[in-house]
């Protein structure tokens, strides 16, 4: 058998698992976009877990200052943080900060003043509706407790 002959019966045989590859892809694709779409979600949920870590901490930073009188100024540094870290004014302002004791007007200095900040992960999430099964769910909260000055 010529060699020229032999090329040909080699070329029969690999047509025949010609969309092998394809159907292989089809079947591998999902799972692999899925984990690689969960572990972006999941890096960003982190993310934004340190942020309202941060937020909490600036807010009772700011509460502990003996020239902050009102919880007002207090929220608004909190929501400005917030607003410059998630990029979504409508996330920041649906924020819940809990300010205790809430008047601030005339603590004394070693008086402990906490600061929760919580955001719902569905607000700040990079996807659409509960696709992975967190967004609907997850609330990320931080509180930080420092004493008055």
């Amino acid at each position: 058998m010529s060699s020229r002959q032999h090329q040909g019966k080699k070329g029969i045989a690999g047509s025949k698992r010609r969309g092998a590859a394809a159907i292989e892809f089809a079947v591998v694709a999902p799972v692999l976009f899925l984990i690689i779409f969960g572990l972006i979600e999941f890096s960003r949920m982190v993310m934004m877990q340190q942020s309202v870590t941060e937020a909490a901490q600036l807010g009772c930073r700011k509460a502990a200052l003996a020239t902050t009188n009102t919880s007002t100024k207090v929220e608004t540094a909190v929501r400005e943080y917030l607003e410059s870290v998630i990029l979504n004014p409508a996330a920041a302002n649906s924020a819940r900060i809990n300010i205790s004791p809430s008047n601030l007007a005339y603590l004394t200095p070693g008086t402990q003043i906490s600061v929760e900040v919580q955001v719902d992960f569905a607000d700040v999430s990079w996807l659409p509706g509960n696709l992975l099964g967190l967004a609907g769910t997850e609330v990320l909260k931080s509180t930080s407790t420092l004493e008055r000055e």
